[in-house]
């Protein structure tokens, strides 16, 4: 049985739910449907933002204006419109070294993986 289970934004951002009871399952933690609600309420960015300084305060030394530069906006993608040059090197060395699977998973999650109906 695996140890690791590998997560990606993009997957918690399309159903964060189902994302909870896979961590669960892989963790082998009881959870229940009547969990999932309360569960979800404490982990959307909206909700991490409120509790930023207590939940992360060695950020406010780290990031310009702490927090609330580490849960910023919750999108995906943001940074291709900084680094275009960085992307060319990217796309060289995944190329090189990353499976077309591994590749797109990394990219753009397990949907990426799943058959197209």
């Amino acid at each position: 049985m695996p140890n690791l289970l590998f997560v990606h934004y993009a997957d918690l951002k399309h159903n964060l739910a189902g994302e909870i009871r896979r961590i669960a399952d892989f963790l082998t933690i009881p959870l229940t449907e009547a969990m999932v609600p309360s569960i979800l309420a404490t982990v959307t960015l909206d909700a991490m933002r409120l509790r930023a300084d207590r939940l992360d305060p060695g950020n406010m030394g780290i990031f310009k204006e702490g927090s609330k530069t580490l849960y910023f906006k919750g999108t995906n993608g943001r940074w291709k419109d900084l680094l275009s040059a960085e992307l060319a090197l990217y796309a060289e060395k995944a190329a090189q070294v990353l499976t077309p699977e591994c590749r797109a998973w990394l990219e753009q999650g397990r949907r990426a993986l799943e058959p197209v109906n």
